[in-house]
């Protein structure tokens, strides 16, 4: 479906997809216990689908990860402050987005970003 997008190529949903699936095996390599934060990175990986537009809407599609990720950063910290980080896939795709920005944004989005 998002391959008819406007703007949307199939390599874009691609990357999108194989991000969405690392975040959520990376959830459940490094937090498999307590079921409720497993829930939490599982689930808050579908954030990252947001990916298969980082060219066509770059600056959203990095607003969307930044976002996220420091609202599960919150929210983890807030519920299991003992859980150790595994952002590695968020921080990734933090520098996949914000390359996006800088290679295909331009005028105010690219000053915003």
């Amino acid at each position: 479906m998002l391959g008819r997008v406007r703007g949307v190529g199939r390599v874009d949903v691609v990357v999108a997809a194989v991000f969405v699936s690392a975040a959520v095996a990376e959830a459940v390599v490094v937090h498999p216990s307590p079921p409720g934060l497993l829930a939490v990175n599982a689930s808050g990986a579908l954030w990252l689908a947001v990916l298969a537009v980082r060219r066509s809407r770059p600056l959203l599609s990095l607003a969307v990860v930044c976002g996220a990720a420091v609202l599960g950063t919150v929210l983890t910290q807030r519920w299991w402050p003992d859980a150790p980080d595994g952002g590695g896939v968020w921080l990734f795709a933090i520098v996949l987005a914000s390359y996006s920005l800088g290679s295909h944004a331009r005028g105010r989005a690219l000053a915003l970003g």
